[in-house]
């Protein structure tokens, strides 16, 4: 099984997990007299079943993760924790350089700040940190990024999950 094929069935367990917890809440209490449309011990009792499939795919999963290198290097496992931190800075470096624009996000929205002189007697905001530079440095970032995820995505579809 390729690695790619592993992640879709966690995630396939997962929601299966997900399903289970909910009925077996609905079938865990009922009143008296009622008949029970599912039994709730059997839910719990395949639920840790699946609970125990799952722990063991995962360790699978993760033990592929640490052992195969990519072209770069980096195992799996790096290059996840790479591309996560990576996008961090990516938000980091945005989120800076929008301030020193005077650009406010406000639920997903963009607008100038506030901050705006009205008269030339006003005092002038002035950016403090190189705004072209950390656009720069961002563009820079999501390019490793882009690159490192599709190295990442490229070994889910070659690499075999380990036993």
């Amino acid at each position: 099984m390729k690695l790619a094929e592993a992640l879709i069935v966690r995630a396939e367990i997962q929601d299966r997990l997900k399903n289970l917890e909910g009925r077996a809440c609905l079938a865990a209490r009922h009143q008296e007299g009622d008949e029970v449309a599912e039994d709730a011990a059997a839910l719990v009792a395949e639920a840790l079943r699946v609970h125990a499939e799952l722990a063991e795919l995962v360790a699978r999963i993760n033990q592929t993760n640490a052992t195969h290198r990519l072209a770069n290097g980096l195992t799996i496992t790096q290059a996840i924790a790479r591309r996560g931190m990576l996008g961090k800075q990516q938000v980091f470096l945005r989120t800076v350089a929008d301030a020193a624009m005077g650009i406010e996000e406000n639920y997903g929205r963009y607008s100038r700040s506030t901050n705006v002189r009205e008269t030339r007697t006003e005092l002038r905001w002035i950016a403090a940190v190189p705004v072209v530079t950390l656009r720069e440095q961002r563009d820079s970032v999501a390019q490793e990024r882009r690159i490192l995820d599709t190295m990442i995505q490229e070994a889910n579809w070659t690499v075999e999950l380990v036993d």
